[in-house]
């Protein structure tokens, strides 16, 4: 595992000598210019203050693309968008007996040492209890695992649910049983897994990365049955999962074969700017001040420390220095009028995805926080288990002709 970690340093140590980064109030500006010319061509020329060394560097490096994709007219409410809220849920039982053949296991898990385990199983419990991720003398997660009886053996998909959430979420909402039912339809659906990191859980907090990668997922996979990593590893989350997965590509680019991050917690503005930064954003954004300021209230402490949140939080510094063409394939979907304002961040890191040179699609729908179109998402995961890349990734967005 030391191994990972070595060569993801020896990726920052290249990748900083090759360019500096740019702000992220730099790329909210060319967001705003490329909004403007709909993905088409920007240049220095199109700013009004003079733009730094790095700036025009980026800016230069934008032109080898095409982001005409990432700025494409927002996807109407229709019967394959999908809401993602409290009021468009069943019950547990409801979402396990959905095929009669589903096997289920939900469990907290109780570690002192990272090689020892006690399991409590919840599924006599109505939801997952209430705990510290990080416990005085012990660390835990929780998780529900299951998979049809011809589940996908070479596969395995990993499901992060958001802020307050908790690991039944996958099997609660309606938005996320359609994307199951359109993978039977088309394919296989792989072994899953549910896990929780914590009811406001991010894997840059301090020691949760780790935790996860080294311990959290040899712990599940050994226990769905895997002696080594599967053949196709995949990944979806919402809101706060979402900014999970981003943070996974960012941070072990192979771990994945292909993510979606739906509306992913990304954002411009960190929390310890000030009020008047954070009216702006709200502003920019249409976001309600008064969620912002409940999920600010919500934001672990050492994200507060602005040193931190650039080192180990900001996806788009972070993106700067670990995306490339090797980077896990990404489908970002974002809403048109998310109240958190993830609609601008979910876009930025995609235009940066891109200008990375890595493999991204994007796609905007209507409506509030963290829509869905689970067909879409559900192909997008069938094609990699066919072996071939979405036709998207091989059509849009590349290079400029």
């Amino acid at each position: 595992m030391k191994l990972r970690w070595l060569a993801l340093a020896g990726v920052v140590f290249l990748n900083s000598t090759l360019h500096a980064e740019v702000s992220s109030d730099f790329l909210v500006k060319v967001r705003q210019k490329f909004s403007a010319q709909k993905g088409g061509a920007i240049s220095a020329a199109d700013f009004v203050s003079e733009l730094s060394e790095s700036e025009r560097a980026f800016i230069e490096k934008t032109q080898q693309y095409d982001y005409s994709d990432i700025f494409q007219a927002t996807i109407p409410k229709g019967p394959d968008v999908y809401s993602y809220d409290l009021f468009h849920w069943q019950s547990v039982t409801d979402k396990l007996q959905e095929r009669g053949k589903d096997k289920l296991s939900c469990h907290s898990v109780y570690t002192e040492d990272s090689k020892t385990f006690r399991e409590e199983d919840l599924r006599s419990r109505k939801n997952p209890p209430s705990q510290d991720f990080n416990m005085k003398n012990a660390w835990s997660f929780s998780y529900c695992a299951g998979g049809d009886e011809d589940a996908d053996p070479e596969s395995i998909f990993f499901y992060f649910h958001g802020a307050t959430g908790n690991p039944y979420n996958w099997l609660q909402r309606d938005s996320t049983y359609a994307i199951r039912q359109r993978w039977r339809e088309t394919g296989k659906l792989p072994k899953w897994v549910s896990v929780s990191i914590g009811k406001i859980g991010h894997l840059a907090e301090i020691g949760k990365e780790e935790k996860f990668f080294d311990v959290i997922v040899p712990y599940i996979e050994g226990k769905l049955g895997f002696s080594q990593r599967p053949k196709y590893r995949f990944g979806l989350g919402v809101s706060q999962g979402g900014a999970n997965i981003v943070h996974a590509v960012l941070k072990n680019g192979a771990f994945f074969d292909a993510a979606v991050a739906i509306c992913p917690a990304v954002v411009s503005t960190p929390p310890s700017a000030s009020r008047a930064e954070w009216r702006r954003y709200a502003q920019r954004t249409q976001a309600s001040r008064t969620l912002l300021r409940f999920v600010l209230s919500l934001v672990p402490l050492e994200f507060k420390k602005l040193d931190y949140w650039h080192k180990e939080v900001d996806a788009l510094a972070l993106g700067q220095r670990y995306l490339n063409a090797k980077s896990s394939p990404l489908y970002i979907q974002t809403s048109s009028r998310d109240k958190l304002g993830l609609q601008e961040g979910g876009q930025i890191f995609a235009i940066l995805a891109r200008t990375q040179g890595a493999r991204v699609l994007f796609e905007a729908l209507e409506g509030g926080h963290c829509v869905l179109r689970p067909t879409k998402i559900a192909d997008y995961f069938t094609s990699f288990q066919e072996g071939e890349l979405p036709l998207q990734l091989k059509l849009l967005g590349r290079t400029r002709r």
